[in-house]
Parts: C-alpha cells; structure tokens; sequence
C-alpha cells in the first residue's frame, strides 16, 4: 500500500519538473496528470501496529490550465478526477475516512471561506458507505436567528463580536461526488491551491469508533433533519453551538463525546486534526505529520471555549 503511494507521489514529482508537449496537453483532462497527491503514515497507538493515513491531494497545474483554455471542459463533471480519488479509497478496505476541504481567508475585511467537512466508511471491497456531508438547502430557509460570528471568521479585531441576523436552512445531505466536485470547482478557480486533505484510519484497536456505532449515529442524524446554521446562535441569554457540517461529522465520529469538542466552531483543517486527535490511543505522530504538511499553517485559534455554551444558573 505504501509503495504504490510512494510510486505514485514520484511520478507525480517527475511530472511536475517536466514540460508537456502539447499532445500531453491534449491528453492531459484524462491522464494520471490530473492530481498531484502528497501521501503521509502514521502510527496511532503503542500497542498494535495499525498505520493511518493522511492524504494532501492537489489539482495538477496543467490541469488547471488545459481546463482554463477549454471552458466546455467546465460543464461537466469531473469524473476523472472522482474516478481516481474513489480509486485512492479502494485501497483502504474496512476503514474511517475523514475529509475536509480547508477554510480560508479572504481578502483583508472580507472574512473567510468556510471550507467544508465530510466523513464516511468503506466496506471489506472498499466501497463507501455511511457518507455524512451537510449542507444547506439555500432554497429552504426555515428560521432567521441572531447569530456570534466571532472574529476569527471575520477578519476584525479579538475584541470585537458580531451578531447579526443570519438565515437557517434546511439540511440537505450531498454524496461523496458532490463533495469531489464542489472540491475541484473551487481548487481550479484557485489555479489547483486548494487541496483535498483525507484522514484514513483502519476500523479496529487503537480507532474509538466502530462500524456499528458510526452507522447508527448516521441513521439518527438524518433522521432528525435539525437545521443548517453556519454559526453559534444567541437565544434567551445563551448562546447555542452551531449545526453545520462539522457538527454533523462529529457527531457521528464522537457520539455524545462530540459536545466535549469545539469542533464545529474551527477552521475545518483544525477541525480534522482535532478529531483524530479525539479518536486514537496516541496522535503525537499524525500531529508530527500533519505539520509536515503545514495543515494548520494560517489558522486562527477558536476564541471560544465550551463555558461560552453553557446555560445560566438558576437556583
């Protein structure tokens, strides 16, 4: 598993110090070309020799060019580009995947794009199930409430706090498709430097989280239909955490340990480094590796503290 990885990350790195011909370029929409994908072990408990593994995948640059010269090309879904990604899952049978695309400043004032969380399984083939990503439904706005963005997700100062209202959607819940292509639409208006970052660990000892239990919080998830709301929401003097997608994935990845986290309240790259942390004996390597990946590069800090959620006293 590591050498195919390996073999891949280097004629990946050959490529890239190479120019293309211009019937590579022709080509290129349907190559191995199309992503570039910086691959990282890690061990996660002293006690078994299970291996995690965290995926940093990237839109080749040429790509990105070939797609910009060929708008048409835009249109379409990029099923390349899923196709190996599903490929890449393949490999990990009998697994968790946690998958974030990264939250990311804006010009100066402007705030942040939010980025986005999304979780699943694979089964003993290595096909996806339990896929958890929510959404909202834009078209369905079900409630208006007085929203705390806090200033990490604004670009203001520490001592300011915004409320304003803000819409509450629908949840709509996208398959991983979806999430590939919403993923790969932004990284090619960003010249491919937006990347696909996936957590892989192998369901069994050193993982807190077990097929059945990761299942069933997914049935009852989407069951609810609880609503969509980006931010923590101001009500009767408290303030109440936020319902977004990685509320949603820590859900099902945490079970009630989830209100123990902050999860849902972080840039979604703190996020994912977060939750593993939650779920293995020991994170001291997948830490080690996801800064050699620089993962946390440029992340502000959550402000907020799980105190701020908790409701008033009354005797």
């Amino acid at each position: 598993m590591y050498s195919f990885f390996k073999s891949l990350h280097m004629q990946q790195s050959a490529k890239l110090a190479v120019s293309f011909s211009s019937q590579q370029k022709r080509g290129i929409a349907s190559g191995c070309e199309h992503l570039v994908t910086k691959h990282r072990e890690f061990s996660f408990s002293h006690e078994h020799s299970n291996i995690g593994h965290l995926l940093q995948i990237n839109l080749h640059q040429d790509y990105v060019k070939f797609h910009k010269n060929h708008d048409e090309l835009s249109k379409n879904p990029p099923t390349q580009v899923i196709g190996s990604i599903v490929d890449m899952v393949k490999k990990y049978p009998n697994s968790l995947f946690i998958g974030v695309t990264p939250t990311q400043k804006m010009s100066k004032g402007s705030g942040l794009y939010p980025g986005h969380g999304f979780s699943f399984l694979t089964d003993q083939k290595g096909g996806i199930l339990g896929h958890i990503s929510k959404r909202p439904n834009t078209a369905s706005v079900v409630d208006k409430r007085n929203a705390f963005r806090d200033p990490q997700f604004e670009g203001k100062s520490s001592n300011e706090i915004l409320n304003e209202e803000m819409n509450v959607y629908s949840p709509q819940y996208s398959v991983f498709e979806t999430d590939i292509t919403k993923w790969h639409e932004r990284s090619r208006n960003l010249e491919g430097h937006y990347p696909l970052l996936l957590v892989q660990l192998p369901l069994g000892p050193g993982v807190k989280v077990t097929l059945k239990e990761y299942l069933s919080r997914t049935t009852d998830l989407i069951t609810e239909k609880e609503p969509y709301h980006l931010y923590p929401t101001r009500k009767d003097g408290r303030m109440l955490r936020p319902n977004n997608c990685l509320t949603a994935v820590a859900r099902v990845v945490l079970g009630i340990e989830y209100y123990s986290t902050l999860c849902d309240s972080m840039y979604c790259q703190q996020a994912l480094v977060e939750l593993v942390k939650c779920i293995v004996q020991n994170s001291d390597d997948f830490v080690r590796k996801a800064q050699e990946l620089q993962l946390l590069e440029g992340v502000e800090h959550c402000p907020l503290s799980n105190e701020d959620f908790l409701g008033p006293f009354l005797c």
